[in-house]
């Protein structure tokens, strides 16, 4: 009997890539693509023409490989997304989250509705990417008016493979619009901002198949194939895929740090709210965490320079600088110039002297914010934490590692797999026979 080929398509914030599995266990990357974020003059838009027709190249190298492909479930970073007119053509331009307009409105968000109000009903930190604050940009510029539906980052593309849309629950909550206790979007909030209801359609669990593939995207890339709604927010992918004990503390290590735990059920309780914990949804239970502003600050300053990943390591951890700084400073989202960013919250009398200094403050001011974030999980939940999983590209930073053990005093158990890609597979596999 001939095997599955289940094709995961992980769109990242710096890439894109088509893997294929038919196991969930061995994964084969047969393409990547990057350079899709685009920055006019500071304005940072996803360019989803370049983006579809990677997909496109990717899917015909997977058939072209392996013949037949089963099934393909696309995942991506969460908050942003397409609006669709009646034509369910894209309104341009598809704003990126690390664009500055939602900075104007998202105190005019809680004048509206105060944040303590807003996270007794969705548990979803404050945090200046949620999709609300895009969203209140959007009707304020006279975008909504334009708009009949709007899909994320994923749902538009497997629209585009099926002609189906459909609405889905893990990346749906990372608007920090979905009641944490009924999973569906919040009346209240739309009422009181005012947003076009119709643009807020019930939503679908993960798992969900969208449907076939249109015959000529079919016959375009060689293969049918089902296509399947996964956990399409990449963090709940990650989550989705990790089998830990309950006294370990998971960190998806990569462009964001997002560090937390699986819970059965969302905790939105003061001490939450104190300490800005989110409850993002996953498959039958909650990612209850923070996001850190994670390695985009390693790779944003390693472009200026030709170090290998090695090679930083060993500066970092040769140098002996230990000053610090506030890795989630909302001037490191889209600083023109990251070192200089960094060095502006370094103090001023002791600036970093050396790439590895710098590289070395990179990384403990991470681990540093990772002691932070375990030591309010141990708080908030009357846990005692031990251990910490890290996933995802960060768990191969062997400096990043050594100081996270240093600092947090736990064990550290880096799992150099691709969670995310593990993840989706996995949805794609529990539910295409």
């Amino acid at each position: 009997m001939p095997l599955n080929n289940y094709v995961a398509v992980d769109l990242g914030a710096t890439s894109g890539r088509i893997i294929v599995s038919n196991d969930g266990r061995h994964l084969d990357e047969v393409y990547r693509f990057k350079d899709y974020l685009k920055n006019d003059n500071g304005v940072f838009t996803w360019d989803i023409d370049k983006i579809w027709n990677n997909i496109l190249i990717g899917l015909k190298k997977a058939v072209e490989k392996y013949h037949t492909i089963t099934s393909i479930g696309i995942d991506s970073w969460g908050v942003d997304y397409v609006l669709l007119d009646n034509n369910n053509q894209p309104i341009l331009p598809v704003y990126s989250y690390r664009d500055s307009r939602a900075q104007r409105t998202m105190e005019e968000v809680h004048k509206i509705i105060p944040f303590n109000e807003l996270y007794s009903i969705t548990g979803i930190q404050k945090n200046l990417v949620n999709s609300i604050y895009q969203f209140m940009d959007d009707h304020k510029q006279g975008r909504f008016a334009k708009a009949a539906d709007f899909l994320f980052i994923p749902e538009y593309f497997s629209y585009l493979l099926t002609g189906n849309k459909a609405h889905e629950y893990t990346m749906a909550t990372t608007t920090g619009m979905v009641d944490i206790k009924t999973g569906e979007y919040s009346e209240a909030i739309i009422n009181k901002l005012n947003f076009p209801k119709q643009l807020f359609k019930p939503l679908v669990k993960p798992g969900y198949i969208l449907g076939s593939l249109k015959p000529e995207i079919a016959e375009q890339i060689g293969s049918n194939a089902q296509v399947v709604l996964p956990l399409t927010h990449d963090t709940a992918s990650a989550f989705h895929a990790i089998d830990v004990d309950l006294d370990s503390v998971i960190i998806s290590s990569g462009t964001w740090s997002l560090v937390g735990v699986k819970l059965k059920q969302g905790n939105n309780s003061i001490r939450s709210l104190e300490t800005n914990f989110t409850n993002e949804g996953g498959k039958d239970f909650i990612c209850y965490l923070k996001n850190v502003m994670g390695l985009w600050l390693y790779t944003e300053v390693k472009k200026k320079h030709t170090y290998g990943y090695d090679e930083i390591s060993a500066l970092a951890l040769a140098s002996t600088y230990n000053e610090i700084f506030d890795v989630n400073d909302y001037s490191l989202l889209s600083p023109a110039d990251m070192k200089e960013a960094i060095i502006k919250l370094l103090p001023s009398n002791n600036p970093p002297k050396s790439d590895g200094d710098l590289y070395r403050a990179i990384l403990r001011s991470l681990a540093t914010f990772y002691l932070k974030v375990c030591n309010e999980l141990s708080d908030n939940l009357a846990q005692r934490y031990n251990r910490i999983c890290i996933v995802g590209g960060g768990a191969n930073n062997k400096a990043l590692n050594k100081f996270t053990e240093e600092i947090t005093k736990c064990q550290v158990i880096p799992i150099p797999m691709e969670a995310t890609t593990i993840g989706n597979i996995k949805t794609q596999i529990e539910v295409i026979k």
